[in-house]
C-alpha cells in the first residue's frame, strides 16, 4: 500500500500552480479560511477553486484562538466555506495550536462547541490537526482526552524524513487513530514558491476517496501481547486482518510479550490495482544478520505478503542469514 500525498496552504504560500502540484503526485490538499473571530484568508477562494478545478481534494481548515467566542469562530468559518457554495470533498479540519494561556477545561470547552457546530452546519465530523505535545498537555484532561475527543480522527503534525511505510506518527495517550499525518513544515513542492507543509494520508487513493465520501474511517488499532507460540500470521488469522497490515503497523520481529498494534478489520484498505495484469519485475537480496522479512519489505517497497508468495516460504515468521530472496516490485 502506498500512501497518498497532500498539502495545505494558506496566504503565506501565495501564488499556487495547482496543475503542478498536481502533475507532481499530490491529491489533496487543506486550505486554511479563517482564524479567530474575524480573519479570513484572502487567498482562500481562489485556492479552493483552482485546487479543484486542478483535481485535488480539498479540505478547509479554521485556525483556533481558545480565548475567543468559540460559536463566533464557528459562524465565521461556516460563512466562508458557504461562500464558496461548495463545502469540500474532506472533512473540515480545526487547527488546535495555541493555548492563549486559557485552562485546558477552557479549551475543550470551546472545541466542543466548534466542531458541533461545524457538524451541524455542514454535514460532516471535523478532525483536529495538531501536534504530539499539544493534544497530550492540552487536548487533555486528567492525563487523557474527553471521550468525545477521542472520538475524532486526527491530523497530527510529527516531523520526519518520511511517511512512506512502515513508518508511524507518535500518538499520544487516548488517541488511536490518525488521518493525515504532516510529515515535514519544510517541503519543496513543483508550483509552489518556497517552503510548504507535505502531509500523507493514512491508506491509498482509493481509501482516501472513500473517506472524502464518508463510507470509511483510518484504520483503528487495538492492542494484543504476544503469546509463546504466536507468529505474525497466525495473530493476524485471528483479528480477521491481512499479514501486510500487521506488519505495516509492526515493523519488528515477534517476541513474548510485546504489545502489537492491530488495525481492526473494518477499516482494511485495498492496494492500488493500477498495474494489475502488468507481470512483477524482481531482484533477489540475501539475508543479513538482523533481518527481518518486514524490514526487507520496507526496504525495496513491497510487502511481506509478495515476498512470502514469491519464495514459497512455509514459514513467514523464519528467515535464515545467507538465504537467498526473490523481491518481487
Amino acid at each position: 500500500m502506498t500512501r497518498v500525498k497532500g498539502l495545505d496552504v494558506s496566504y503565506w504560500n501565495e501564488r499556487v500552480d495547482w496543475r503542478k502540484v498536481y502533475d507532481a503526485g499530490y491529491r489533496f490538499v487543506y486550505v486554511k479560511a479563517t482564524e479567530g473571530q474575524a480573519y479570513q484568508d484572502p487567498t482562500f477562494a481562489a485556492n479552493w477553486r483552482d485546487a479543484k478545478q486542478a483535481g485535488l481534494l480539498r479540505g478547509a481548515y479554521h485556525f483556533y484562538h481558545p480565548a475567543m467566542d468559540a460559536e463566533t469562530q464557528a459562524a465565521l468559518f461556516i460563512r466562508q466555506v458557504q461562500a464558496t457554495k461548495d463545502i469540500g470533498e474532506l472533512p473540515p479540519a480545526l487547527d488546535l495550536e495555541v493555548t492563549d494561556q486559557k485552562p485546558n477545561s477552557i479549551l475543550l470547552a470551546g472545541v466542543k462547541i466548534w466542531v458541533e457546530r461545524i457538524r451541524e452546519a455542514l454535514g460532516k465530523a471535523p478532525i483536529l490537526y495538531s501536534s504530539y505535545y499539544f493534544l497530550k498537555d492540552h487536548v487533555s484532561l486528567y492525563g487523557k482526552p474527553p471521550s468525545w475527543a477521542s472520538e475524532f480522527s486526527v491530523w497530527i503534525a510529527d516531523y520526519v524524513s518520511s511517511c512512506d511505510l512502515p513508518a508511524q506518527p507518535h500518538l499520544p495517550p487516548g488517541w488511536t487513530r490518525w488521518a493525515f499525518w504532516q510529515y515535514t513544515k519544510s517541503g519543496a513542492i513543483p508550483g509552489i514558491r518556497g517552503k510548504v507543509d507535505i502531509n500523507c494520508f493514512n491508506g491509498n487513493l482509493e481509501a482516501l476517496h472513500r473517506f472524502a465520501s464518508g463510507d470509511a474511517a483510518p484504520a483503528k488499532l487495538v492492542r494484543y501481547t504476544v503469546q509463546e507460540g504466536d507468529t505474525l500470521t497466525g495473530v493476524a488469522s485471528r483479528f480477521g486482518i491481512s499479514l501486510e497490515s500487521l506488519v505495516a503497523a509492526n515493523p519488528h520481529l515477534l517476541t513474548r510479550g510485546m504489545t502489537l498494534q492491530v488495525p481492526a478489520a473494518a477499516a482494511e484498505e485495498t492496494g492500488d490495482e493500477s498495474s494489475a495484469g502488468t507481470p512483477p519485475s524482481e531482484t533477489r537480496y540475501t539475508v543479513r544478520p538482523g533481518d527481518t522479512l518486514a524490514g526487507i519489505a520496507a526496504r525495496h517497497h513491497t510487502t511481506v505478503e509478495a515476498i512470502v508468495a514469491a519464495n514459497h516460504l512455509a514459514n513467514p515468521d523464519v528467515i535464515h542469514v545467507g538465504q537467498e530472496l526473490v523481491i518481487p516490485s
